[in-house]
């Protein structure tokens, strides 16, 4: 696994350093998640989003949720709104099995889209395990209104021995697991409250 996280480490600090600019140049960030503005109404959600998605309710604040597609991967997405009806922060999970290698391949690919899309690099990665044996890697992507964007990737970690196991006494890079690349889209002024 450290190879990954070097291949990991590796690939974001490349387009880093491509994409390395003072504070004051950074880019305002996405407007909101897709085509639900921050701010927006939650009674004009499903009209914002052609359509897609429906509104229920948690704790009597509205949530949107809905399907969509980014480059070719399906995204389980959860808009949630304040106590006002208003648009705040989008979450973005995609689900998937499969080797640590491919998971990780398919994360770095979602954050070299974020940076073509936005212009701006995030934070180094930061490592982290979970108790079912998994690791973590989470990007931050600050924008100038104190918004952005946590990318967030969750895979087998093939050094662990709660993960399953193979011949040698460690998974298989090779063996499938869970993959799973969270978005969360943070709107202005939410970055810096955690």
């Amino acid at each position: 696994m450290k190879a990954l996280a070097i291949a990991l480490f590796a690939t974001f600090i490349s387009q880093a350093v491509l994409a390395a600019s003072p504070v004051e140049s950074r880019s305002r960030g996405p407007e909101g998640f897709g085509n639900i503005p921050y701010g927006s109404a939650s009674n004009e959600a499903v009209r914002l989003n052609h359509g897609n998605g429906v509104v229920t309710s948690r704790n009597e604040v509205p949530v949107l949720t809905y399907q969509t597609k980014i480059q070719g991967l399906t995204f389980d997405v959860t808009q949630n709104y304040d106590k006002n009806r208003r648009a705040v922060d989008a979450l973005a999970l995609s689900t998937s099995l499969e080797p640590a290698r491919a998971c990780v391949a398919r994360f770095n690919h979602v954050l070299a889209l974020l940076q073509t899309t936005y212009g701006q690099s995030g934070s180094a990665p930061l490592q982290s395990r979970t108790s079912q044996g998994h690791i973590k890697y989470t990007v931050l992507i600050q924008f100038s209104r104190n918004d952005g964007i946590e990318a967030e990737l969750t895979s087998i970690d093939p050094n662990s021995s709660t993960s399953g196991p193979g011949p040698t006494g460690k998974r298989s890079n090779s063996a499938p697991g869970p993959c799973v690349i969270r978005l969360h889209y943070l709107p202005p002024g939410w970055v810096g409250h955690f």
